[in-house]
């Protein structure tokens, strides 16, 4: 439940500075989260990112002050975030579906976006499983590659996905399974730092730490923690997308569990039975 408080700071931190010049970053820093996490967080609840909230709360504010004042376009457009006029109409017409000087006229279709009260809504009749295991320290190597926080709720992004299939390609599958100590493959996820824009992803094994790291591979430490498990079953990522999604949804608000600000993985067996795709683990801890 925390979360969801927290989630509801950060939309009413961004009603109080709208004509400010705040991003997803900015609230971030607010609410101490990283910006890797609280982008997905905010899109996964939410069901579009925050600077898209921040957007279109704008853009609705705009018109009404458009539709029932004499404001010149000009300036509601520099008073909401546009530094031209010609951006701001562009904006205003992929929302709205009409310019900012239509808008002015009597009768012109408007779109409401109201500020958001977060509620929670109990639902039943469907089951969800998952474990809570511990697990210590436990040093990983593999190939690490950069991608953009925006990429975690955009379900049309490929990139992740494209980068395994490059491994493949590459035979860098061939040479980390020759070397793994456990018969599974991780795919770790983790912001650089609280502030970065991107996040790190790592297709990596666990390995004898006395082996000499090659200089294109990377060690990845787990920390020791408590991890929520989930099974994430079908035939292919996007029943991680989903899995993920009940997490937010569902996991967080009706368990006392917290997700921590972390690492996070999956874990593919090398030989997978019954379906099973992956297992996500999820750092948490309990909810004070």
């Amino acid at each position: 439940m925390e979360t969801i408080t927290d989630l509801q700071k950060a939309i009413d931190y961004i009603e109080d500075h709208l004509l400010e010049p705040i991003n997803y970053v900015t609230i971030a820093k607010q609410l101490n989260y990283s910006c890797f996490h609280f982008h997905r967080t905010f899109g996964m609840l939410i069901g579009i990112s925050a600077n898209e909230y921040i957007k279109n709360r704008r853009l609705f504010l705009a018109a009404n002050e458009l539709s029932s004042t004499n404001a010149k376009v000009i300036d509601v457009a520099l008073k909401y975030g546009y530094e031209t006029p010609e951006s701001f109409t562009k904006a205003f017409k992929r929302f709205h579906g009409i310019t900012p000087s239509q808008s002015k006229k009597k009768g012109a279709p408007l779109k409401l976006f109201a500020p958001l009260k977060i509620t929670i809504q109990l639902k039943g009749g469907s089951t969800m499983d998952y474990r809570i295991e511990e697990k210590e320290a436990v040093s990983l190597i593999g190939i690490t590659k950069s991608f953009k926080n925006e990429i975690t709720n955009d379900d049309e992004n490929h990139d992740i996905s494209d980068f395994w299939d490059q491994m493949y390609k590459e035979k860098m599958m061939d040479k980390l399974t020759s070397i793994a100590l456990a018969p599974y493959i991780y795919g770790t996820c983790s912001p650089q730092n609280k502030e970065s824009g991107c996040f790190d992803y790592s297709i990596a094994v666990e390995y004898d730490t006395s082996y000499r790291c090659p200089d294109d591979f990377t060690v990845i430490d787990l920390p020791a923690t408590l991890w929520a498990v989930f099974p994430c079953y079908g035939e292919d990522g996007q029943c991680i997308a989903d899995t993920w999604k009940r997490v937010f949804l569902e996991f967080i608000v009706q368990t006392p569990y917290r997700i921590k600000d972390d690492i996070d993985f999956e874990l593919y067996p090398f030989n997978s039975k019954d379906g099973l795709f992956c297992e996500l683990w999820i750092p948490v801890t309990i909810s004070e």
